[in-house]
């Protein structure tokens, strides 16, 4: 089976709230089920982690919870991948789209460095 790495924004681990009422906090849920039950690992840096701690659903928190204990994850820092930000805060984007991609460019960075995507 093969290893996959996956990089979590903590907005999906929000959203695994209720999964009872709700039919995408249950389809979050399911994805987070598939992670764990596989051999596969999730990738934090200190940013996400904070993220995750900030907004995570209790549910989202128990998994992260369960992965930490089975030592199914991967804790790392990577360095700003320049290139990648000039080419997605370009100027001519409202300072209002440049702050949203900012935002979030962490999680592309790690996702990117850890799995060695070109």
């Amino acid at each position: 089976m093969q290893i996959n790495h996956y990089v979590i924004d903590a907005s999906f681990a929000r959203g695994t709230g209720r999964p009872n009422t709700n039919l995408t906090a249950l389809k979050c849920s399911q994805i987070l089920q598939r992670i764990i039950q596989g051999e596969h690992l999730c990738v934090f840096n200190k940013v996400l982690k904070d993220e995750w701690n900030t907004h995570a659903s209790p549910t989202a928190n128990r998994w992260l919870t369960r992965m930490f204990a089975r030592r199914k994850y991967i804790f790392t820092e990577v360095a700003q991948n320049t290139h990648l930000r000039n080419l997605l805060t370009k100027p001519q984007l409202s300072a209002s789209s440049r702050v949203e991609i900012e935002k979030d460019l962490h999680l592309l960075e790690l996702a990117l460095a850890h799995e060695k995507i070109t």
